[in-house]
């Protein structure tokens, strides 16, 4: 959970698979840089060129997360067309909460949609969905995740 401007974010993970690909790569891009800068003895300007790419790729993996404005919507932000979405609270049908992540089945996600979390902001994201008035769905706690 990271408060800005009043606003809880909580992130998360796409698949186990996914993510452990995009994080190997990006720290990859990383090590090459520091690689370059240690290949040469004076300042080699393609070591910073591959250090901000680093810094791209990092900026981009880190904006994944919920939130929920100030029209009791719960927004999702991520890099693929098919994690973002916004609708109302009172939209949300089913949350199956396990341990590895939750799985939100809604309007836009008809057959539901999996998220990988830490546990305390698992639990935190499944207290402020209960907060919500106007939530009518399901709470279900499952051992494993389904698509």
């Amino acid at each position: 959970m990271i408060n800005f401007l009043r606003r809880t974010k909580y992130r998360w993970q796409p698949d186990l698979a996914a993510s452990v690909t995009y994080w190997s790569v990006t720290y990859s891009v990383l090590f090459l840089s520091l690689i370059f800068t240690l290949e040469r003895t004076h300042i080699y300007w393609v070591s910073f060129v591959v250090f901000f790419v680093f810094l791209v790729l990092f900026y981009i993996g880190c904006q994944r997360y919920f939130y929920f404005n100030e029209y009791n919507e719960l927004v999702s932000s991520g890099l693929s067309k098919r994690h973002r979405g916004k609708f109302a609270v009172n939209d949300l049908r089913k949350v199956y909460v396990s341990k590895a992540g939750i799985k939100l089945v809604s309007p836009i996600w008809e057959k539901g949609e999996i998220f990988h979390m830490r546990s305390w902001r698992k639990n935190a994201f499944v207290q402020a969905i209960l907060e919500h008035e106007e939530f009518c769905g399901r709470i279900e706690y499952v051992d494993e995740l389904y698509l």
